[in-house]
């Protein structure tokens, strides 16, 4: 008898165990219906939303998406915010755009910088109650929208994620997005064409593309030897990010308007700003011309770096 209870005792250890270091992803989801008619949000409706949100939030939180081990941590802080701006609740048929947002913690301060930030403004999908969303989702086999967005957006982080922490090293993560995406594409679900260059796709095809790997090196630098260190070596981490910005024009200049250049300065804009703000004023003026250039619509916003 207590031989059986030991044994017991070892397996929920173990079982709690890896529940407490197996998943990646701490993703706070927001649903926001305010925009669906008043009339049509009744309280079985709001129940249906409750039920869309819990299954969002355990697809992403409780699935394990690598075979490595995260304390709690190391896990990635992430936000996905839904706006349901059409619903039809009895048939499950949801018209909706999605925010979402994952943070890096920088080495040896308080900081979280942005890591990824995209809207995306196509995010639609069939859900009922009755029929949840199967956890034990296969990138190679198409189950439905939603697990193909959500599944998606969480290679899509995670690659990120690895890429700042070592050189290329969210390749694996990226080919698997990469196959999410086409398997929804051959089944002719919703937002996944290759029409708008601000489209999803163009994500993974910008992270899978061999013109893109010098700055997603660089991108690692201006993470791991500029942002890791800005506290103590500020002067070698506004060098560090200047590099990373010339590596940006380079490719800017043969992949104009690519997409995760977009997302990237969507992300990055403001702490650009305060990097150079207390940098010399050649590196001010090298640091506002590149991102003029880079990023036109905030030249005014980059005019703070040289006001000081």
């Amino acid at each position: 008898m207590k031989n059986n209870l030991f044994i017991y005792l070892i397996i929920t250890i173990l079982y709690f165990s890896q529940a407490v270091f197996a998943q990646e992803l701490q993703f706070e989801v927001t649903i926001n219906d305010k925009q669906v008619a008043s009339a049509q949000v009744g309280t079985s409706n709001k129940e249906a939303v409750t039920a869309l949100q819990k299954n969002i939030s355990d697809f992403l939180n409780n699935r394990k998406w690598t075979n490595d081990n995260y304390e709690g941590s190391e896990k990635i802080t992430c936000r996905i915010q839904i706006t349901l701006v059409r619903a039809d609740f009895a048939s499950g048929v949801y018209e909706t755009n999605a925010q979402i947002q994952a943070l890096r913690p920088v080495y040896n301060t308080k900081y979280e910088t942005v890591l990824f930030s995209y809207v995306d403004r196509k995010f639609n999908f069939n859900f009922l109650p009755t029929q949840p969303l199967d956890l034990n989702f296969n990138e190679n086999v198409y189950f439905s929208n939603l697990s193909s967005l959500l599944g998606y957006y969480a290679y899509i982080i995670l690659a990120l994620d690895y890429d700042s922490f070592a050189k290329a090293g969210g390749t694996p993560m990226i080919e698997k997005a990469f196959i999410v995406a086409n398997t929804a594409q051959s089944a002719g679900a919703d937002g996944w064409s290759q029409g708008d260059i601000r489209d999803r796709f163009w994500l993974v095809e910008n992270l899978q593309s061999q013109q893109m790997l010098a700055v997603r090196e660089a991108m690692y630098k201006y993470y791991r030897k500029g942002l890791d260190i800005y506290q103590d070596k500020r002067p070698e981490a506004r060098t560090i990010t200047l590099d990373l910005l010339k590596e940006i024009d380079k490719i800017a200049r043969i992949k104009p308007n690519a997409l995760l250049l977009n997302v990237f300065f969507d992300a990055k804009f403001q702490e650009f700003i305060n990097i150079f703000k207390d940098g010399s004023q050649a590196e001010k003026q090298e640091a506002y011309t590149l991102l003029g250039r880079l990023d036109p619509a905030r030249t005014s916003l980059y005019s703070r770096i040289i006001s000081n």
